[in-house]
């Protein structure tokens, strides 16, 4: 356990190394807890109980192996995004690097055929502009870590496997 800034940490209770533990933190604004925990107490009028965050830094830690992959994406892939990308697309579109005027272009070009083919158009003009060799994995899935997608970059991850162990 690592205490933060100004922190003093006490145990409670330990009767069974294999079951949890009681522990009470007092006097502390951040601290860890093992390797991958990290707990950031709040001091707003809404997080009296403590308010845990996953934050980015991370998702990043846990996903760095897929974030820089440099495979290039299969259709298996692409379908997946086509999807499940729904309401998200114009945010993803943007963690992609597409501007704002070619958001806004598909957007209207497309309203009448609603938002599956928003999403197909917003990954076709993407693969368009970067061409097919620059559309990797790892920038799917550093777009999907920054939206903490996880749900979906998961499924990504699992597909990338797939594919690697398969061909």
């Amino acid at each position: 356990m690592h205490g933060g800034p100004i922190g003093t940490e006490q145990l409670i209770s330990q009767s069974d190394p294999e079951k949890s533990v009681n522990l009470t933190i007092s006097n502390s604004t951040a601290f860890q807890i093992g390797n991958n925990n990290y707990l950031n107490v709040g001091r707003g009028s809404d997080t009296k109980s403590g308010q845990v965050t996953k934050g980015l830094n991370f998702i990043k830690y846990r996903y760095a192996d897929v974030l820089g992959s440099t495979s290039l994406l299969n259709d298996s892939q692409m379908q997946l995004l086509r999807d499940n990308l729904a309401r998200k697309w114009k945010e993803f579109a943007r963690k992609v690097g597409l501007r704002q005027p070619e958001i806004e272009e598909i957007d209207h070009d497309w309203e009448r055929d609603g938002l599956k083919e928003k999403v197909y158009q917003m990954l076709y003009k993407w693969q368009m502009k970067e061409g097919s060799k620059n559309i990797t994995v790892g920038k799917v899935a550093s777009a999907l870590c920054e939206l903490k997608d996880t749900d979906l970059l998961n499924q990504l991850i699992m597909l990338n496997q797939n594919k690697t162990t398969n061909g």
